[in-house]
């Protein structure tokens, strides 16, 4: 049998335990458990906050959700896989048909693009520009070589506005030519704003239909009467606003009975015309329409002189019209 170790020798082998200190009381006890809870560090805000978040009940794991099925894989109720094969079909066929369409309106392009080249331009309607000035004008960007491009940007793009022109028409009449057709400002006259280095062109109602430094040829320039405004769209403003009446009326015949003069000179009540070479003395604006009537059966026949031809003195009595050759 082992012997048990003495007593002196246990004691080296265990550390000795602290001696606790005996609760004789109650009260004792609460003081003891009062003083621990007091020596305790008091838990932070954060703590706190994670105790909490722990305490909690966990959510239940949800399961991964199930893959939805491509449209043109479902079926809808009361429907059969039948059905939704057929309808599968229908659009691929759309889509065939939209791919061929595309396709051919690309090819079309394409060959009306290379294949539409202009190389004859007709113009018409055109009075105070020559037919190059309007060509150009009108094929002026860098794809106007193109008769088709010409004729759509002509009927869905806003062009840029062109002096002394209303508008202008561009119809196709070949595969390589077109046509232009000229709608010109209404212009019977034309009188020198003062002060502003411009001519106002007014219609025949002496509306101001354009503003411009520059003198077009076939418009009578109206000389000896002063105009000291004008403004677009407006009634020309003359220094003698009587005159008005009677120079309307003059320019009004003289693009009736297509005998446009190169100018138009007032000096008082008389009014002469000015032709090249030959000055028409017309007097004053009695039988002022009777005159130029008479004009146009005469002029004609002084084409390749130079002179001065007086209507001042006509009158349905007196019908004599005297022509003094230039020396």
């Amino acid at each position: 049998m082992s012997k048990k170790p003495s007593k002196a020798k246990r004691d080296t082998l265990v550390p000795p335990r602290e001696k606790s200190e005996k609760i004789t009381s109650i009260e004792e006890a609460k003081k003891k458990k009062a003083k621990k809870a007091k020596a305790k560090p008091e838990k932070t805000e954060k703590a706190k906050k994670h105790e909490k978040e722990k305490s909690k009940p966990k959510e239940p794991i949800k399961p991964v959700a199930e893959e939805v099925p491509a449209e043109d894989m479902v079926i809808p109720e009361g429907k059969t896989s039948r059905w939704l094969e057929r309808r599968n079909r229908r659009r691929k066929k759309r889509l065939i048909v939209l791919g061929v369409v595309f396709s051919v309106l690309f090819v079309l392009f394409l060959l009306g693009y290379f294949f539409f080249t202009i190389k004859t331009v007709q113009v018409e309607g055109n009075r105070f520009y020559e037919d190059q000035v309007i060509s150009e004008m009108v094929l002026s960007d860098s794809n106007s070589w193109n008769a088709l491009y010409v004729v759509f940007r002509d009927k869905f793009l806003k062009r840029e506005k062109m002096p002394f022109i209303d508008d202008v028409e561009i119809s196709l009449t070949g595969r390589n030519s077109i046509k232009i057709n000229v709608f010109e400002k209404p212009m019977i006259g034309c009188i020198y704003v003062d002060g502003t280095g411009q001519y106002a062109y007014f219609d025949k109602d002496g509306l101001v239909c354009e503003l411009s430094p520059d003198v077009m040829k076939g418009v009578p320039q109206i000389y000896g009467i002063s105009c000291f405004d004008a403004d677009l769209y407006d009634e020309v403003e003359l220094s003698d606003p009587a005159v008005l009446k009677t120079l309307l009326l003059l320019v009004v015949d003289l693009d009736k009975y297509k005998i446009p003069s190169d100018s138009i000179t007032f000096q008082g009540s008389s009014i002469s015309l000015q032709y090249d070479h030959i000055t028409v003395k017309l007097g004053s604006s009695q039988y002022l329409t009777e005159k130029l009537m008479r004009l146009t059966k005469v002029l004609p026949q002084l084409d390749a002189l130079a002179g001065t031809l007086h209507l001042e003195t006509w009158n349905p009595e007196n019908t004599d019209i005297v022509f003094k050759k230039q020396k």
